[in-house]
């Protein structure tokens, strides 16, 4: 049977790029801190997708997961019920890879893949990079987040960063045998900073309420 040349470069251009669905199983709302997650979720998956017909070049460079320092959530520009910024660790000339791109409600994005890495600003490779062991930076934040996500509630006062996530710093603590993830993570509701400690191989340690000065 012979298949009409439209339909098959169709067919060809759905199979370059996943479509894009709602992220949350049930299409249903999702928490800051839940979109938090999946915008870092999704920066990991930019790495590991090509461009089609690039040649097995990925959508995103890696140091975007590997060297993630910062994600803030940024006004709405007019798209999505969330928007956010990522940043990497600086290169020689101070600046920082960056990559901001909205979601909506349900935590999926309102641009195609294509769209958001070609939005992204490369810098150089970091001057003081730290490479984790086991897993990247970005993977690890994420582990913070999910402490957050996942213990809300049973916790006592973690809700603020549930609901009112306003940002997130990881850093590499090496001062023990071994390195851990340092996550500070943000609430617009929220005076302390919520400080949570993560094995490098992404196992949950300890968390603690910080006065911010």
């Amino acid at each position: 049977m012979k298949v009409p040349v439209l339909a098959l470069a169709l067919a060809l251009s759905a199979m370059a790029e996943p479509p894009v669905r709602p992220t949350d199983p049930d299409g249903k709302p999702v928490s800051a801190a839940r979109a938090a997650e999946l915008a870092l979720h999704r920066i990991e998956k930019l790495t590991v997708l090509r461009v089609p017909g690039g040649g097995g070049k990925r959508l995103l460079p890696p140091t975007f997961k590997l060297h993630l320092t910062t994600l803030d959530r940024l006004a709405l520009d007019g798209e999505g019920a969330y928007r956010f910024e990522a940043a990497t660790t600086p290169d020689r000339e101070g600046k920082r890879s960056r990559i901001a791109f909205a979601l909506d409600i349900t935590g999926a994005p309102v641009r195609s893949n294509r769209e958001i890495a070609d939005s992204a600003m490369a810098a150089g490779e970091p001057a003081q990079p730290f490479v984790w062991p086991d897993r990247n930076a970005a993977s690890l934040a994420e582990e913070g987040l999910h402490f957050v996500i996942d213990r809300a509630g049973e916790v006592a006062g973690l809700e603020p960063y549930l609901k009112d996530f306003h940002s997130l710093t990881i850093a590499a603590d090496t001062t023990g045998a071994e390195p851990q993830a340092v996550i500070d993570i943000r609430s617009s509701s929220a005076k302390d900073v919520l400080r949570v400690w993560i094995k490098a191989n992404g196992d949950f340690l300890r968390h603690r309420f910080i006065s911010a000065h």
